[in-house]
């Protein structure tokens, strides 16, 4: 018999604060996800080739209509703060400096999987799905194929479409149509 232990889970204040204390640097490499800290997988060459040949492709189609934003937190309160790899967020005049973005303000959510793909598919795809973002493109570097989940509904996407490099894709919100293969390279 498994003994369950009481567990204090962590809110988005409490790491904020533990943050401004010194305690995480960004050297640490953690986020928060349902109120635990989780230290982040170490970034392969084919993980941050991938994230940079999606960062410029997405700055070039939506230059001055959205805000690009690369592994930087999210705030799903009360209890996440993840560090997706990229984001496209609403524009706003004073880019997030304020306060991190919360899933409202995604437009659409992609994560690179290269070594996290079944955290991805599970743990980050539900904490996506009750924090509000509609869109949410896992880029599967292994099989070369990107995981599509859309219309969230009860903490879970009700859509999952599977595309490859022949595949067309369409940009949320904006209707831009680009080609898989443009993102897997």
């Amino acid at each position: 018999m498994t003994l369950q232990l009481d567990r204090r889970l962590l809110t988005v204040n409490d790491y904020h604060k533990m943050i401004d204390a010194g305690i995480f640097t960004k050297n640490d490499h953690v986020e928060l996800l349902n109120g635990e800290i989780i230290k982040m997988s170490p970034v392969k060459s084919s993980h941050s080739g991938k994230v940079n040949r999606i960062q410029t492709l997405l700055s070039y189609l939506l230059f001055q209509k959205a805000i690009i934003s690369v592994q930087n937190p999210i705030s799903i309160k009360p209890l996440s703060e993840p560090e997706p790899d990229i984001c496209i967020l609403k524009l706003r005049e004073d880019y997030y400096e304020n306060n991190h973005p919360k899933g409202e303000d995604v437009i659409l959510l992609i994560e690179v999987s290269d070594t996290t793909l079944q955290k991805d598919k599970t743990v980050k795809a539900d904490l996506y799905a009750r924090g509000g973002v509609l869109d949410y493109w896992i880029i599967d570097v292994k099989a070369q194929s990107i995981e599509c989940y859309s219309n969230p509904h009860n903490g879970k996407f009700k859509s999952i479409e599977l595309k490859d490099g022949d595949d067309k894709m369409t940009i949320p919100y904006f209707n831009i149509e680009i080609m898989a293969s443009q993102l897997l390279g």
